[in-house]
C-alpha cells in the first residue's frame, strides 16, 4: 500500500473505534448503517495536495474527536510491517515532534529490512548529537546492543567537541552553562570504556580544573550580587560608647591567669619563615615533585609555567597546610597540591626546639615534560 491508503486506513480505523465508542455510550448499537456512515465520514476530505479527514490537518492526523499524533502514524506502519511507508511517514514530518523517538523508529524500520548499516548510521548520528542519551529496557534489545555499539564509537569525538563548547561556555563568562557542559564531560569520561584513553583522561583532567574555577567564580558572583537582607537597619554614624564596670579583687586574678593562658597559646601559635634568622629551615626527607604529562589537547607542550606552593610545616615535620601564592595552571595545580600534602620534612629548629614554619617553593614546568623547584634540580 502507499502511504496516503495507508494513514487513510488508520484514520478509518480510528473514527470507527471513536464512533462505536460513542454509540455504545448512548446505548444504542452499532449496525452495517453505522458502519457505511464512519467510512464515508472517515474518508472525506482526502485529496492529491494531502491526507486529510474532518478534524485532519498537516501537524497531526485524526478524526473527529480523535487525536493521531505523526509518530503514532509512523508506529502503526511500522506495526503493521509497512517500513517502507513508516520511513517515508518520518522523512515527512512536521516540526515539534521528538527527533529521539523519530531516529530510533527509523532504525528500526531499517533494521526490519536488513538495512543494517543505514541503521547503524541513524544511530551514530543519534549518539552524536545526544551523547548523554541511553536506552532502556524497554526498548527492542537488538537496538539497545547497537545503540551502545554506535556510541562507544562516537564519543570520543563527541567529548571534544562537547569540552570545545564547554571551554568557550567559560571564555564569554556564561559560568552556569560551563559548569554543566564540564560536568557531562567528565561523566562520559568516566564510564568504563573511556578510562584508558591517554587523551580523553587528559581533557577530563583539563575539565575538573575549569569546573572547579567556574565554580569558584560563580560563587564569588553570587556573594557580590547577594542582596542585603530586607528589613536590615543602616549603620549609625555614631560611634557606641562601651562602658565597663570595675573589676573587683576577686575577678583580677582569673582575669589574669586567663591572659596568660592566651599569651602562652600566641606563642606556641606562632609560625616562623626565612625572615627569621634564628630559626634554622625545615630539612627535606620526602619533596617529590608530580611529573608533568602536557595533555595533547591545546598548547601547553609548547609552554613553560611557573607558580609558588606554600606550606605549613608543623613541630613534627609534617606539611599540614598546602596553599597556591601563584598558580601553575589549571591541570597541574591539583596534582601539584595532593602531592605535597604528603611531603615530608625535618622540623624546623628555633632555639634546639621544633617550631612551625612557612616554606614556600617555586616549581616551573617545561615544555620537554619536566619539572624543576626552587633548587633547579629537575624531577622525574
Amino acid at each position: 500500500m502507499d502511504l496516503t491508503r495507508a494513514i487513510i486506513c488508520a484514520c478509518v480505523a480510528a473514527t470507527i473505534g471513536a464512533a462505536s465508542t460513542a454509540v455504545r455510550a448512548d446505548g444504542g448499537s452499532v449496525g452495517p448503517g453505522a458502519k457505511d456512515h464512519d467510512q464515508e465520514v472517515g474518508t472525506s476530505g482526502v485529496s492529491n495536495q494531502g491526507i486529510g479527514a474532518p478534524g485532519v490537518s498537516s501537524q497531526g492526523i485524526g478524526a473527529p474527536g480523535v487525536s493521531l499524533d505523526p509518530l503514532g502514524v509512523v508506529r502503526t506502519l511500522y506495526l503493521s510491517a509497512a517500513y517502507e511507508d513508516a520511513l517515508a511517514a518520518l522523512a515527512g514530518l512536521p516540526a515539534g515532534v521528538d527527533d529521539d523517538q523519530a531516529e530510533k523508529l527509523r532504525a528500526l524500520c531499517l533494521l526490519a529490512l536488513n538495512r543494517t548499516d543505514d541503521a547503524q548510521r541513524v544511530l551514530a548520528r543519534l549518539a552524536t548529537r545526544k551523547p548523554m542519551l541511553k536506552l532502556g529496557e524497554a526498548e527492542s534489545p537488538k537496538l539497545v546492543s547497537m545503540f551502545r555499539a554506535a556510541r562507544a564509537q562516537v564519543l570520543p569525538a563527541a567529548i571534544k567537541a562537547l569540552y570545545s563548547a564547554a571551554k568557550s561556555s567559560f571564555e564569554r563568562g556564561d559560568l552556569a552553562m560551563a559548569v554543566a557542559q564540564f560536568s557531562d564531560v567528565i561523566q562520559l569520561i568516566s564510564e568504563n570504556e573511556l578510562t584508558r584513553d591517554a587523551a580523553l583522561s587528559d581533557i577530563r583532567l583539563l575539565a575538573e580544573g575549569f569546573s572547579k574555577l567556574a565554580n569558584q567564580q560563580l560563587t564569588a558572583q553570587n556573594l557580590t550580587t547577594s542582596p542585603a537582607p530586607s528589613g536590615a537597619e543602616p549603620p549609625t554614624s555614631e560611634p557606641a560608647t562601651v562602658t565597663s564596670a570595675p573589676e573587683s579583687d576577686s575577678e583580677t586574678s582569673p582575669a589574669r591567669a586567663a591572659a596568660s593562658r592566651t599569651e602562652a597559646a600566641a606563642d606556641a601559635a606562632v609560625i616562623y619563615s626565612a625572615d627569621d634568622g634564628d630559626v634554622v629551615a625545615p630539612g627535606v626527607i620526602d619533596q617529590t615533585v608530580p611529573k608533568w604529562t602536557p595533555p595533547t589537547v591545546g598548547d601547553y607542550r609548547s609552554q613553560t609555567f611557573s607558580g609558588v606552593v606554600e606550606l605549613i610545616i608543623d613541630e613534627t615535620g609534617s606539611v599540614v597546610s598546602v596553599s597556591l601564592v601563584q598558580r601553575l595552571n589549571v591541570m597541574y595545580d591539583q596534582l601539584l597540591v595532593r602531592a605535597a600534602k604528603g611531603w615530608r620534612y625535618r622540623p624546623a629548629l628555633r632555639n634546639g626546639q621544633p617550631v612551625k614554619y612557612r616554606k614556600q617553593i617555586n616549581i616551573v614546568l617545561h615544555p620537554a615534560n619536566q619539572v624543576t623547584d626552587q633548587s633547579g634540580r629537575p624531577n622525574d
